[in-house]
């Protein structure tokens, strides 16, 4: 396997090459846009698209064990080429033309939002806030939690409100990217129920999809972008009626993760607790680290150069050698970086210890989201670390415990319409 790993902020390329056995020497051969490994009468030529690599530049090159080569090289990027920014699939014009808001899961009607007006506003989402949030004048704080067990006392953490709820009209909604804000008016009766705290269940699955939030005198109702769908009126060419699709708010679930991460770290959230909203209860679920890192990753399983699949490269040839040349370009993938450690099932006492130490920092955030996005952005970050050189999945310390993960890159517009 070979493993690349270009970090943009600081313009590095770090390459691995695993070998699963030994096979003898092996030479390394670097050019400006691509890596050359040869080892016995193989050779593997692997173009990474996008980058533009300083081949006199290497450094601590080493061996990691006995079948893993590391080394690192400045490198250069063609921002053009990979760059995945998040087109929120027109998220507003859905929800403006749409009739109702329906659950995700059971397709429950939730709301109707028939010629409701819609505001895209990226830059801070409410719901990303630390359990228990009171919103006082455009500010909000942990309350004091004195309860033992898995919900530990808080600091106090204060951060401003971006947009003033007052002045939102009720048949006005809210689109942060990773919710839906809207009146509570807008909420079909008895279509969600209340367990515990703010947090709201959908009345005929019982899964969760928001939670209630003050901001002075006035309650609002936030729903999970990706929670609910939206049922949208078809018509045909000529404007006759059709009938109703049903359509995701969020269609890429990957796209909501990434939105959930670049929210947290244009706010200059870097360390987060990560909880589960479930039936019974909250579960600590996850710790992250969030170390506002773009990151673009290359990875590629280098085949049997004696398969028929592998070219010849005729001018290669030695006297009595026969030297085969398997020749393939690759494409990057273009991730944040995100350190995390899962608390669950893991029960370690170090886990535990530090989950402690981060509920009484002031820099911390707790934030929650339902036990089903929990899993997935576990599995998000789980499918970019395998993409990740084995050596440098784990951290060490002070960072032990720690998984290198990512998810993808999502750039956040500064602006609000």
């Amino acid at each position: 396997m070979l493993f690349a790993e270009a970090v943009e902020n600081n313009k590095s390329l770090d390459v691995s090459y695993c070998r699963l056995k030994e096979t003898g020497p092996c030479y390394l051969h670097v050019y400006p846009d691509a890596i050359e490994i040869r080892s016995a009468n193989k050779t593997h030529k692997v173009t990474l698209n996008g980058l533009n690599i300083s081949c006199m530049t290497c450094k601590n090159l080493r061996l990691v064990n006995g079948s893993t080569l590391s080394c690192r090289f400045d490198a250069s990027y063609n921002n053009a080429t990979c760059e995945l920014i998040g087109k929120l699939n027109n998220v507003k014009s859905n929800v403006i033309a749409s009739d109702s808001i329906l659950c995700k899961f059971c397709q429950l009607k939730l709301g109707n939002i028939k010629d409701v007006a819609c505001t895209a506003d990226f830059q801070k989402a409410v719901t990303l806030r630390e359990e228990d949030s009171c919103f006082e004048g455009g500010f909000f704080c942990h309350q004091t939690t004195d309860s033992p067990g898995k919900i530990a006392t808080n600091s106090v953490n204060t951060q401003s409100f971006l947009f003033n709820l007052n002045m939102t009209p009720t048949s006005n909604c809210i689109f942060t990217g990773v919710e839906l804000i809207m009146d509570p008016s807008l909420i079909e009766p008895q279509s969600i129920q209340f367990k515990g705290n703010d947090f709201f269940h959908c009345s005929c699955c019982l899964m969760a999809l928001g939670k209630k939030v003050l901001y002075g005198s006035k309650e609002c109702i936030v729903l999970w972008a990706n929670c609910i769908s939206l049922l949208i009126k078809e018509n045909d060419i000529d404007g006759d009626f059709i009938g109703y699709i049903e359509k995701p708010l969020i269609t890429d679930e990957m796209e909501f993760y990434g939105l959930l991460v670049a929210n947290l770290v244009e706010n200059n959230q870097y360390r987060v607790i990560l909880s589960a909203i479930t039936w019974d209860g909250l579960l600590d679920f996850m710790l992250l680290w969030l170390p506002d890192q773009r990151v673009r990753l290359y990875s590629t399983a280098l085949q049997d150069c004696n398969s028929p699949t592998c070219d010849v490269n005729e001018n290669a040839l030695d006297e009595g050698e026969q030297k085969f040349v398997n020749s393939m370009k690759i494409e990057p993938i273009a991730c944040r970086r995100v350190f995390y450690q899962q608390l669950l099932p893991n029960n370690s006492l170090n886990a535990t210890q530090l989950l402690d130490s981060w509920r009484k920092d002031f820099g911390v955030t707790l934030i929650h989201l339902p036990w089903e996005t929990c899993i997935g952005f576990s599995a998000c970050l789980n499918q970019f670390s395998s993409r990740i050189a084995p050596h440098a999945r784990k951290l060490e310390k002070p960072m032990m415990g720690f998984t290198s993960g990512g998810v993808p890159l999502i750039h956040i517009p500064n602006y609000s319409t």
